[in-house]
């Protein structure tokens, strides 16, 4: 599944340019043993980048919905900030559906929200995220395992 839903615009040079942030939703389909990886942006490791995970993932696919109303009905189970290798990593998290959200606070990159799994049973995957430069024109964000 994947979803574009304009989350915000923003004006550059008093209303000359739109930069328009994207909210991304991808679903990753292998369940995972635990919520790791490595988040990186038009070829470069990103440090500072905000990681939430979220419950209630289901709430995406509602499309009546607008996505503070989303936000709502879910709650924060984990967050954390990525290191200045751009790797994250959460211990513990319950077997279950979850939204992990990755967001900088600086700006210049589009919001991406992975829709996953979490199961002692699942794979051992570590995932690489790639961030997509806002109003940038280049191609969505995505997420793939890590070799």
């Amino acid at each position: 599944m994947r979803t574009l839903t304009v989350s915000a615009l923003s004006l550059l040079f008093a209303g000359a340019c739109l930069a328009v942030v994207v909210h991304d939703t991808i679903s990753y389909a292998t369940p995972l043993k635990r919520i790791s990886g490595s988040v990186i942006g038009f070829g470069n490791v990103n440090p500072n980048v905000k990681v939430e995970v979220f419950d209630r993932p289901e709430v995406w696919a509602d499309d009546s919905l607008s996505p503070a109303e989303k936000r709502k009905r879910q709650k924060v189970i984990a967050t954390t900030l990525t290191d200045n290798r751009g790797k994250f990593d959460f211990r513990g998290v319950p077997k279950g559906a979850y939204e992990v959200q990755f967001t900088t606070g600086d700006g210049g990159w589009n919001v991406l929200s992975i829709l996953l799994k979490v199961d002692p049973a699942g794979s051992h995957d570590r995932l690489c995220v790639e961030l997509s430069l806002e109003g940038a024109g280049q191609g969505p964000s995505s997420v793939k395992p890590c070799h």
